[in-house]
Parts: structure tokens; sequence; C-alpha cells
């Protein structure tokens, strides 16, 4: 079956019933997902890394400031030093007492980005607080319940522009298909409905955003320059990782310089790196004003690179168990990420953009790969690939035949339903902890806990 790219003008925007009932369906199921997530943990919505964001964007709604000092010490006083609400933060955190500061390893991107919500979380605790005539928690559920909002629109986001890039390679119901599994049977749905509070959903959605206004500049001419660097920019201060997507960018440039010569060429790039400056010029001003510290340096030691917070291994020795090791791997833990992978295998034999896709898969895998902390702690799956979420979703989709809307739901749908089932059960699994965070998790080991999670369920019913 050939695979040819279809043109921008031949594709169809998604009928406005089906968006709103896919925000309806994701607002209800986050609903449900955020009241069992209250369930098992009273401190709140909010921990992890995902404390981290919390607290940037609780600065820059309140203290209108990205210097966090006061921020942990609140949060501090609020739980006990052993909560997992704080671990993450406290054992990261570099304080400067001299310039009263502090500075953690995470950029500002993605507190940023959930800031408008917390904002209207912040304007309801304050109705609430003016009501009882008690003084405004801003750590409080309302503030992180909001927050977390974030995360579902812009988990919605994410999968309406994935289906929109997918439907420009294989129109159809096809594309939605495969993008809502891709979407439901990996980490990507974990980290929008059960850990609302991480940086994965937003920049899903990012990705999402800069790869569907990358694809027709990539076929047709060259154009939007300024909002694709603006894009990457936001990515990059979001997930620092995410500036391998630059390549998308330069892979543009290389092509307008074959097809329209080196005037056009130099004037797209230069047009890009003005809209990257923006949020990296954000990035680079908290780091001056409030996180340069000695800490934050980084030594290159026999190919190992050094700093205060990780340490990189340029022979990047784990880049297989990234993908098959039952250590978060992410094949292991969500096969249907093989199949799509085997996908943009097979279309990269006739097709640039798949080639291109998987050079950029390959780099995320080599970096995860080097990280001293591959596995991603105590995280649901392969996290760190997330952000590759739309590539994968192209890559089944080319292996997924055209039909009419009702052929590709009998035939696809009932198939494509067993990993989205497993993932969920597995969800379920990791949420009330009948099977391992941290450490290797075998394929029996997660039967055994999901039935464990259906016994505690029944019990609990």
């Amino acid at each position: 079956m050939a695979i040819t790219a279809v043109h921008p003008s031949e594709f169809t925007r998604p009928r406005s019933r089906w968006v709103q009932r896919s925000l309806i369906l994701t607002l209800g199921v986050g609903v449900l997902t955020f009241w069992l997530s209250a369930q098992t943990r009273r401190d709140g919505l909010v921990g992890g890394d995902g404390l981290a964001y919390f607290l940037y964007a609780r600065s820059m709604v309140v203290d209108l400031d990205t210097n966090l000092l006061n921020d942990i010490e609140a949060i501090n006083r609020r739980f006990p030093a052993s909560s997992s609400v704080v671990w993450a933060v406290n054992d990261l955190v570099r304080i400067d007492p001299i310039h009263e500061t502090a500075e953690l390893p995470w950029p500002i991107g993605a507190g940023l980005l959930h800031a408008p919500f917390y904002l209207v979380g912040f304007l309801a605790e304050c109705l609430r607080a003016s009501f009882t005539g008690t003084t405004p928690d801003t750590y409080g559920w309302i503030p992180q319940v909001f927050f977390c909002l974030g995360s579902l629109v812009y988990g919605w986001l994410g999968f309406l522009l994935t289906s929109r890039l997918v439907s420009r390679c294989v129109p159809g119901p096809t594309a939605w298909i495969a993008s809502a599994a891709v979407f439901l049977a990996t980490p990507a749905m974990f980290y929008v409905f059960f850990h609302p509070s991480m940086s994965h959903a937003a920049s899903f959605a990012l990705t999402a955003g800069l790869m569907t206004i990358w694809w027709p500049a990539w076929h047709d001419r060259a154009q939007r320059p300024f909002l694709l660097g603006t894009l990457l920019g936001m990515l990059a201060i979001v997930r620092y990782q995410n500036a391998l997507l630059g390549l998308l960018l330069v892979a543009v440039t290389l092509r307008e310089l074959r097809r329209a010569g080196w005037r056009s060429a130099a004037r797209f790039a230069a047009i890009g790196l003005l809209g990257c400056a923006l949020p990296l010029g954000l990035e680079a001003w908290h780091l001056q004003a409030f996180g340069a510290t000695p800490e934050a340096t980084a030594v290159v030691e026999n190919g190992i690179v050094r700093t205060g917070f990780q340490s990189l291994d340029l022979s990047s020795p784990h880049w297989l168990s990234t993908l098959t090791s039952a250590r978060h791997g992410a094949f292991y833990w969500s096969p249907l990420l093989l199949i799509a992978t085997l996908g943009l295998a097979w279309s990269a034999r006739r097709t640039g953009w798949a080639r291109l896709a998987l050079a950029i898969l390959a780099a995320n895998v080599f970096l995860i790969g080097s990280i001293e902390q591959w596995w991603g702690g105590s995280s649901f799956g392969m996290r760190y690939l997330v952000e590759c979420t739309p590539f994968f979703a192209l890559g089944l989709a080319v292996l997924l035949p055209k039909a009419s809307l009702g052929v590709a739901w009998r035939t696809w749908a009932p198939v494509l339903v067993v990993p989205v089932i497993w993932n969920a059960c597995l969800a379920l699994a990791f949420g009330l902890r009948t099977i391992e965070h941290s450490e290797s998790v075998t394929f029996g080991q997660m039967w055994i806990g999901i039935g464990e999670a259906f016994r505690i369920l029944c019990g609990a019913a």
C-alpha cells in the first residue's frame, strides 16, 4: 500500500460535535480519575515533580515572580519532610541564603502554561474564603484541582491536534482510531488523567501543535517560522529534552534551501530563531535572577556530564533498556508503541517525514539512555517519550488500511481496544500500588497486580 501525504487543502476539520463530545468525555473521565486519586491521596492531587510546576504557577500568580523560596518553606510547614508530596522538591532544591533564592532543576514552562488555570482556581479559593470568613489557602484543594484541569485541556488539545496531523497522512476515520489508540494505550493517558500535575500533557499538546504546523511547511512551502520557533522554544522550557524537536525546523530550513535558495532559507531560519528566543529568554531571565548557583555548573569527566542534579553518560549505556526493560521500558509497558515504531520504519522506506520522525525518536532514546535515572524514577511506563505520542500515532496509522467509518470501527476498534483496556488496568494497579513503582515489573507481576487491584475495588464496593 503506497503512503502519500495528503495536501493541507484536502484536510477536513473534525466536525464540531465530535470536538464537543471529546471535550465533555475528557472532562468527565478527568473528574472521575481526580476523585479516585483523592481517595488514595488525601494530601492532594499535586506531588513529586508536579509540585515544582504547581509552585511555579502559584508564585507567578500570587507573588508575581518565579522565586520559590517562600513557597518551599510554606509547603514544608504544611507537610512532613517524609511526605511523598514534597520529597522530590526537597531532594533537589538548592537554597541560596545570601540572595534568598531557591533553585530547582525543572524549567518554568509547565508552570507558565498552567498559571492561567491556577489563576481561576485562586479566584475560586478567594471566593470560598470570603463566604466562610477564612484565609484563602493558595496551596489547597481548589487551586490544585484547577491547576490539574490544565492537563485535561492540554491532553484534549494534544489528541485533537494529533488526529488532525494524522489525517493529513491517512485521511478518514483511521486517523481518529490510531490517535485514540496510541493516546489511551500508552503513558500519555496516565499523565493526563491519573497524574495531571506533571508537565507531560502540556508538552504533548505543544508537540502536536508544532507537528501540525510543521507538516505543510515540510510538504508544501516553508511558512509560519515565527510560530514554529515560538512553539519550539516553549517546548524547550517545558522539558529541556524537547529541544531535540529543533531537528524539525532544521530539516525544513534545509529543504527550503533546495527549493527556493539560500535567501528564503536564511529568512525562515532567522524568523524561527527569533520566535524561539522569546520563551528561551524567559527561562534565561529566571535562571539569572533566581537559579544561578555554582551547583548548576556542568563538568565533563571521562565522557560523563556531571551537574549538581543529574549525571549523563554520553555513551548512552541504557538506550536499549529504555525500550525493552521491565523497568519502565517503552515497548515492554506499552507494546503498541513497538507496532507504531515498526509502522514508522516501514513508511521510512519512501517518505522523508518518517525518516525524520525515526531520527528524533532515536535521539530521544539515546538521550534517555544516558541519564543516570533512565527509568524515570517512580513513573508509569517510559514517561520520557510521552512527547513523541504524535509520531507514534502516525506510525500506527500508516499500518491500518483505509476504510469507511463503519468498517473501520467494526474491524480495528475491537482489536485496538485490547491494549487500551490493558493500559487502563495497569494504571489502576499502579494507582492502588499493587505493582512496583520504581523497580522492574514483569508481565506476570502485572497480571497479579491487576488482579489484586480489582479485588481491592470489589472489597471497597
